[in-house]
């Protein structure tokens, strides 16, 4: 980037309190409108300094070609941190025109295009006028709404290369000059006009004469939010700033992010990571269930909470002073159809009424859904919307909290679960069918879990969410202190993963004439990097659990016989096995997502990818799913990792012996009737606070707290200790110390530690023999004099390294070895070392970088990249 590029200025732009916004001090501020749910009143002004004009797109352009192109971490990371503080010297320091181009699908500012591939090329086709040649499949129009089809397409199932090549024959722009926040301005334009056709058309004709062919194909996948360029947010985040996932979490607002953190040796408050009214937060996850007994064993003998899960849309809803705001946990702004105040929308004055009348404010976490106003049945998902408006005869949306996190100013996220339920269930009351609390109880034992899991089976419910007693609450956390329980989970298999359906083969007898078995395959982001075409690996081929109807409609799909022209060119195939061999393939476009249960993920030569499935069946056909949706090998691996004993129903003798040594734990009732009996069901009781509650309900002012509250962060470690307040008046008959569940958490067991993935230790269960100058020449090989000083110290930092998160560092012969260390200024043992260890199974050989890239993204990457 030269100075040449930036000779201008940017104009200033003020951004006012939007009409219908609520004003709070010191805090962003969100209207309740749909459209412009997301402009903001900052705290913190536009970034101090003059900023410079935005450089050329064709710059940025040059950035995502490189980022797409190359496949390793290290160097993606090097590319964006050049180009970051290219734009802080050159440009200036608002980096927000940057990083929603950047990070397309996390810019809530920009409302929504309301155009999918289908539309884009019909409005480029309507552009030239093309429209009457859509039917001759050999016209351009004809190929650019078939751009899934290989003929024609120089890249199929790529929209934007589809776009590149039709624009490429028509324009005439030979080097774009358009700036950075012209295009800005342009995608702005678009989006305002997402209900407009014709000024749509006219946008993208002015996009078109400014820009090359090149270029609007990344505008094309700005417009789609599908850069397609493998780094991952946290990684851009990263280089922007150390703090600005933490700020985006908090608050989901990328110019928050951009105008606080411009600083990059600034750190922000915890203020700023923290939840503030009104601004929408990333909601904690739940964890998928590894198995019933381990998920019990993590509650360290504890009694913990099991919440029916519900099948709604997960809501946060704020309140200050009857001022309302419902926001859905991708961000989107609700509070059109729930209501701003309790004179409109269909919820607000239902909550109003829920909620104690000395609350200030407060922001619930919880589930709304739809409910049958004569049976009280929830209804399915797809009806809350309609419900809401009211355009569903009998219907009404219903909010169902299942967590508190802030109240009267003070931030809850660092109490325990359990006293933040304890802090719900005292100040708000229910009101049937419209404000209610999500079905809990408490449970102790994995026959606990079993009975309230069979009832939501009888029930045909969605599953069980168990939460540990000490838990904080993580924004946009997901641990094993919440774990998700689906009524799967009650047979033998644990294993249920989407996958896409490529290939079959018919049947014989009974089912002859039928495709009676299909072949699986998952996304290889691995091998490809996301670039260039996709390639899918086959993964196990599944016969059985589909019903004849439902292989009847598999068998009329578009099939095509696998021919001697040989096999599609994105799926991967093992040529040596007959479980590889099909006798119908689908195109790429007309596959499917296919739900599948088996009893454990194994290791297996049989198929493409490494790992395949023991004991397959097929549970559904997917049609909600899309082949983006379904598993890929990166998910697979992760997923390996977290748990590599995954069976439900452990029946061994040492789990017997344990559970006949554990007391038998009484039977619970529901934990809204344990409150109710023993705690808030006095008439005469005085208006008190209960424990662990700012006392700012009846007195606006800080007080003295001097009680402790330790809660959990994880399974493995206790992070701090909340003081609470002593000051309070305590609910007659209230135990005010300590409950023995909120006393401090031991770390986890040694064999829990042994079978999770850990993401502070990413090199756990991984064993490493470092390629030394030393350890060469103890196994008698060859070692080149000129950087053995240096390689040996670097091997020894390098060890230090790998010990601090996790692994371990063994001798060449250790049979637990999963990779050789090598120095790329000394490679020439690698043939050696390969053939000294390839037997019984190959391990990865990777130079020394590998360690400091996966450190770097926080998570294992592909060996490939880093090989020798």
């Amino acid at each position: 980037m030269t100075s040449s590029l930036v000779t201008r200025l940017a104009s200033v732009i003020v951004f006012p309190l939007t009409s219908g916004a609520i004003p709070v001090a010191g805090m962003a501020s969100l209207t309740s409108s749909r459209t412009n749910s997301f402009t903001s009143s900052y705290p913190n002004p536009q970034p101090p300094g003059k900023n410079k004009a935005t450089p050329p797109f064709r710059t940025l352009v040059d950035l995502f070609e490189k980022l797409r192109d190359e496949r390793k971490q290290d160097t993606k990371r090097r590319l964006l941190t050049k180009w970051v503080n290219g734009w802080r010297q050159e440009v200036g320091n608002d980096f927000f025109p940057l990083l929603r181009l950047l990070l397309p699908h996390l810019d809530k500012e920009r409302p929504y295009y309301g155009l999918k591939e289908a539309s884009i090329a019909t409005l480029y086709i309507d552009m030239f006028g093309l429209g009457k040649l859509k039917k001759n499949p050999e016209s351009d129009a004809s190929t650019l709404m078939q751009w899934r089809q290989p003929i024609g397409n120089a890249t199929p199932g790529d929209f934007s290369s589809a776009i590149h090549d039709f624009a490429h024959r028509r324009s005439t722009v030979i080097e774009g000059t358009v700036s950075i926040k012209r295009v800005n301005d342009l995608l702005d334009s678009l989006a305002n006009g997402a209900k407009d056709r014709y000024m749509q058309i006219a946008v993208l004709r002015e996009i078109f004469e400014e820009t090359t062919a090149t270029e609007q194909k990344w505008i094309v996948r700005i417009i789609l939010k599908d850069m397609a360029i493998s780094v991952k947010e946290a990684t851009i985040f990263s280089v922007f700033h150390p703090d600005a996932e933490d700020v985006y979490n908090a608050s989901s607002d990328l110019r928050a992010v951009a105008w606080l953190l411009y600083d990059p040796e600034h750190r922000s408050s915890d203020n700023d990571k923290g939840l503030q009214l009104f601004r929408p937060f990333k909601p904690m996850l739940c964890k998928p269930l590894r198995t019933i007994e381990e998920m019990v064993k993590e509650m360290e003998g504890k009694e913990f909470f099991i919440e029916e899960k519900l099948d709604g849309e997960r809501m946060q809803v704020h309140m200050q002073e009857g001022k309302y705001f419902y926001c859905s946990r991708k961000g989107t702004d609700y509070t059109y159809l729930y209501g701003k105040s309790v004179n409109t929308g269909s919820l607000t004055r239902h909550l109003a009424k829920a909620l104690d009348e000395r609350i200030e404010n407060i922001i619930l976490d919880g589930e709304m859904i739809a409910i049958d106003t004569e049976t009280e049945r929830v209804l399915p998902f797809g009806t809350l919307k309609e419900a809401a408006s009211g355009k569903l005869q009998n219907a009404q949306p219903c909010f169902r909290i299942f967590d508190v996190l802030y109240f009267n100013g003070s931030s809850l996220l660092d109490k325990s679960v359990t006293s933040r339920k304890r802090n719900m269930r005292a100040y708000i009351k229910e009101v049937p069918g419209r404000v209610g609390f999500v079905t809990e109880y408490m449970g102790r034992t994995v026959d606990d879990v079993r009975t309230r899991l069979e009832e939501i089976m009888a029930a045909r419910g969605e599953g069980l969410i168990i939460k540990h007693p000490l838990a904080r609450y993580v924004l946009n956390g997901r641990n094993l202190d919440w774990v998700k329980v689906k009524p799967e989970h009650m047979d033998g298999m644990v294993e249920t993963l989407d996958l896409l359906v490529v290939a079959g083969n018919y049947g014989s007898g009974k089912r002859g004439g039928k495709i009676s078995t299909l072949l699986c395959a998952v996304k290889d982001d691995l091998r490809s990097g996301g670039n260039g075409p996709e390639r899918y690996s086959t993964f196990v081929r599944v016969g059985s659990g589909l019903t004849n109807v439902q292989l009847d409609r598999i068998t009329d799909m578009p099939w095509k016989r696998r021919g001697s022209k040989g096999l599609p060119e994105w799926l991967q195939t093992l040529k040596a096995w007959d479980d590889d061999k099909y006798d119908v393939y689908l195109e790429l476009e007309d596959t499917f997502a296919l739900e599948v249960k088996a009893s454990e993920i194994i290791a297996s030569d049989h198929h493409y990818f490494d790992y395949s499935l023991r004991f397959p069946r097929a549970m559904a056909i997917r049609e909600d799913l899309s082949k983006d949706d379904c598993w890929t090998t990166s998910r697979i691996l992760d997923y390996m990792r977290s748990d590599k004993k995954r069976k439900l129903d452990d029946t061994s003798k040492e789990n017997a012996s344990m559970q006949k040594k554990q007391k038998k734990a009484p039977k619970k009732v529901p934990y809204l009737l344990c409150l109710r009996k023993h705690i808030f069901n006095d008439d005469q009781q005085p208006e008190a606070l209960p424990i662990y509650i700012n006392p700012s309900v009846t007195a606006s002012r800080s007080t003295k707290k001097n009680s402790d509250e330790t809660y959990r962060c994880s399974s493995d470690k206790v992070v701090s200790k909340i003081e609470e307040p002593s000051d309070v008046n305590k609910v007659k008959g209230f135990d005010s110390s300590p409950d023995a569940e909120e006393k401090d958490v031991k770390l986890g067991s040694e064999d829990q530690a042994a079978i999770c993935y850990d993401q502070d230790r990413i090199f756990k269960h991984l064993y490493f023999y470092l390629d030394s100058s030393t350890n060469a020449v103890r196994l008698g090989m060859a070692v080149r004099k000129k950087h053995e000083a240096a390689i040996n110290e670097s091997f020894t930092t390098l060890k230090k390294i790998i010990l601090e998160n996790g692994g371990e560092v063994v001798d060449l012969d250790d049979p637990k070895l999963t990779h050789i260390v090598l120095d790329k200024r000394d490679t020439g043992r690698q043939v050696k070392l390969r053939k000294i260890t390839s037997s019984p199974k190959h391990r990865r050989l990777v130079v020394s970088t590998y360690i400091d890239a996966c450190l770097a993204e926080g998570t294992l990457l592909n060996e490939e990249d880093f090989a020798p």
